[in-house]
């Protein structure tokens, strides 16, 4: 029994997950929703500045006063299922992004 062996590296920039294989790269998960993200962020400056965000797939699920609130909902929502949080933030400020999977 032969078995191929392929070298990969996953990483996460942005936000987003991509697979490195073989020299090309591959945006893996959660594009649709840092795109809701970007889409409504100046809107949101306004309304939640300092709120997290979740987000899953084109659905905005609710702003949360805490990180713990965001992913703890979106536990209880999506279990193992990937949605994405993000911190509502001035510009020149770093985003951090977070996404979620209970194991």
């Amino acid at each position: 029994m032969l078995f191929r062996v392929h070298k990969f590296l996953i990483f996460h920039y942005n936000g987003i997950q991509f697979l490195q294989k073989a020299g090309t790269l591959v945006a893996l998960k959660l594009q649709t929703e840092k795109q809701v993200f970007e889409s409504h962020l100046n809107e949101w400056r306004v309304s939640n500045l300092g709120s997290f965000v979740l987000i899953k797939g084109q659905d905005v699920i609710g702003f949360f006063p805490s990180l713990d609130g965001a992913f703890n909902e979106g536990l209880k929502k999506f279990g193992i299922e990937d949605f994405l949080i993000e911190q509502i933030l001035p510009p020149q400020s770093v985003n951090v992004s977070f996404y979620g999977r209970a194991i």
